[in-house]
C-alpha cells in the first residue's frame, strides 16, 4: 500500500499552523496564577507533540478539518471582564448569568445568590487566585473519559475567556445558571473553557445559549468539563444557534462519582460546520448518566457528532437518544461508543440513534458502537435512517390534512422526543422555532 500523503494530509497541519508560541501574545496571561500558567504550559507542551488530524483519520474521515477556516481568522485574543451587563431575554429567569460577547464577558448575579456565596460564578483566572484549593485539582484531572486530542489541548493552551461555576455541598438551586455567548466580530475566534464543580448532594441546571449572525466568518473550540460529586444531581442544556458562517468545534466532558447523576441535552441547529464530541465518564458505583441530543441540518450545513459512554465501575447505568433530520443538501454524521471498562460489572447502557433524511441530496451517517471488556452486563445499541413513514403519511392526509401539513406533525412528533424533556418553557419555543423554520 501506498504511503504517499494525499493533498489534504499535506495541508493537515497548515489550518490551524497559527496557534503556536506566536499566538500567546494575543492571550493576557501575565497575571494569570501559577497554576493556570502552569497549566497551559504541560498542555501547550502536549499540544506540540500531538499530530494534526486530518481526513484518513476515522473519526475524522467524514469531516475533513482543513475545511474549518483557521488560516482566514485574525488570531485569539484574551476577553476582558467587565463590570457592565447588557441584558437579555432569559436573564431574569435564571439565578445567575454570564455573558460573552466579543472582546469582553461579565457576569450578573440576579437573586442574590452569588452576594450570598451560595454559588461562586467566577472568571477562571480569579477563581484560580481566590480558591486554588477548588480549581487546581480539577485543572490536573480531567473528567474526560479518554486521552486528549488536538484540539482538546488547543483549547486547555489557549483559552481566552474561563468561567468556573462551583455548587457547594448540599446547595440546590431553584433557578439555574445561563451562560449565553453573543458573538459577532468577523473573522475572530473564541476559545472558551468552562468548568462545572458540583458538591456532594448538590443540585443545579446551566443551560448554555450560543448565537452569531449570518454574515460573519467565526470559529470556536469549546470546552466543557463538569465534575458531578456523589449523589449530586447536574443538568446540563446546550441551544446551539450559531449563524450561518460559524464554525464550530467543541469537546464536552462529565465525570459522575457514586450515585451522581447528569442530565445533559443538546440541541444543535445553527453552524456551517460543526464538530463535536461529547461524554460521560460514570466513573463512581451507582453513577448515572442520560444523553440526549437533537439536530437538524438543512442548506449545506454539516454537523459531526461523536458521543462516548464510559463505564469505570460497577453498577452504573447511561442511556443516550439522540434525533436528527437533514434536508436539501446538509449532512449529518454520528458516532457512538459505549465503553465498559475492565471490572465494571452489572453495567446497563443503552444508545439509539434515529434519523430522518427528508430530500434526495440530504445524507445521514449513523455509526453506534460497543467496546466491552468485562461480563456481566447489559449494553446495546441501535440507529435508524430513513424518511417518513408512507403509511403515516397516507393516514393523516385521510383524515383532511394536506400533505405539508402531514409532513410537518410528522417532523415535529419525531423532534418532541427530546424537546419534551426540557424543562425550561422558553428553550423549548425556541426549539419549536427552528424545527419550524426548516421545516418551511
Amino acid at each position: 500500500m501506498s504511503t504517499e500523503l494525499t493533498s489534504t494530509e499535506r495541508k493537515a497541519p497548515e489550518y490551524i499552523a497559527g496557534f503556536d508560541e506566536a499566538a500567546f501574545a494575543g492571550l493576557d496571561v501575565r497575571n494569570e496564577p501559577a497554576i493556570l500558567k502552569t497549566a497551559r504550559e504541560e498542555a501547550f507542551s502536549l499540544y506540540k507533540a500531538l499530530p494534526s488530524p486530518h481526513a484518513r483519520i476515522e473519526e475524522w474521515r467524514r469531516t475533513d478539518p482543513a475545511r474549518f477556516p483557521f488560516a482566514k481568522l485574525v488570531g485569539v485574543k484574551s476577553l476582558e471582564f467587565s463590570s457592565s451587563f447588557r441584558p437579555g431575554p432569559w436573564d431574569d429567569q435564571f439565578d445567575a448569568v454570564v455573558a460573552i460577547g466579543d472582546g469582553a464577558f461579565s457576569i450578573r448575579d440576579v437573586t442574590g445568590v452569588l452576594k450570598a456565596k451560595t454559588v461562586l460564578v467566577l472568571p477562571l483566572g480569579q477563581a484560580a487566585a481566590e480558591r486554588p484549593d477548588l480549581v487546581a485539582n480539577h485543572l490536573k484531572n480531567h473528567a474526560r473519559g479518554e486521552a486528549a486530542g488536538k484540539f482538546e489541548t488547543l483549547n486547555d493552551s489557549f483559552w481566552n475567556v474561563g468561567i468556573f461555576i462551583h455548587i457547594p455541598e448540599g446547595v440546590e438551586l431553584a433557578r439555574g445558571i445561563l451562560v449565553r455567548y453573543e458573538l459577532a466580530a468577523p473573522e475572530s475566534v473564541c476559545v472558551p473553557r468552562l468548568l462545572v464543580v458540583a458538591g456532594a448532594r448538590s443540585k443545579a441546571a446551566v443551560v448554555e445559549h450560543l448565537t452569531s449572525p449570518d454574515a460573519p466568518v467565526i470559529q470556536t473550540v469549546m470546552s466543557k468539563e463538569l465534575y458531578v460529586a456523589s449523589s449530586a444531581n447536574v443538568r446540563v442544556i446546550t441551544l446551539q444557534e450559531w449563524g450561518a458562517n460559524t464554525y464550530h468545534i467543541a469537546n464536552d466532558w462529565a465525570r459522575v462519582e457514586r450515585e451522581g447523576k447528569v442530565d445533559w441535552v443538546t440541541l444543535n441547529f445553527g453552524s456551517r460546520i460543526s464538530k463535536m464530541s461529547f461524554g460521560s465518564d460514570v466513573a463512581g458505583e451507582g453513577a448515572s448518566a442520560e444523553l440526549d441530543g437533537l439536530y437538524f441540518a438543512t442548506g449545506e450545513q454539516h454537523f459531526d457528532q461523536r458521543t462516548l459512554q464510559v463505564h469505570s465501575s460497577p453498577r452504573t447505568t447511561s442511556n443516550l437518544l439522540y434525533k436528527g433530520a437533514v434536508k436539501d443538501k446538509a449532512r449529518s454524521v454520528y458516532q457512538g461508543l459505549i465503553i465498559a471498562r475492565p471490572g465494571a460489572n452489572g453495567v446497563d447502557a443503552y444508545q439509539k440513534n434515529n434519523n430522518l433524511v427528508l430530500s434526495d441530496g440530504a445524507r445521514a451517517d449513523s455509526l453506534p458502537g460497543l467496546q466491552i471488556d468485562t461480563d456481566d452486563l447489559k449494553c446495546s445499541h441501535g440507529s435508524t435512517i430513513g424518511n417518513l413513514d408512507a403509511e403515516e403519511l397516507f393516514y393523516l392526509r385521510s383524515r383532511g390534512l394536506d400533505e405539508n401539513e402531514a409532513r410537518r406533525i410528522l417532523i415535529k412528533g419525531f423532534c418532541e422526543d427530546i424537546a419534551g424533556r426540557i424543562p425550561y418553557e422558553f428553550v423549548r419555543e425556541a426549539v419549536s422555532k427552528q424545527v419550524d423554520s426548516r421545516i418551511g
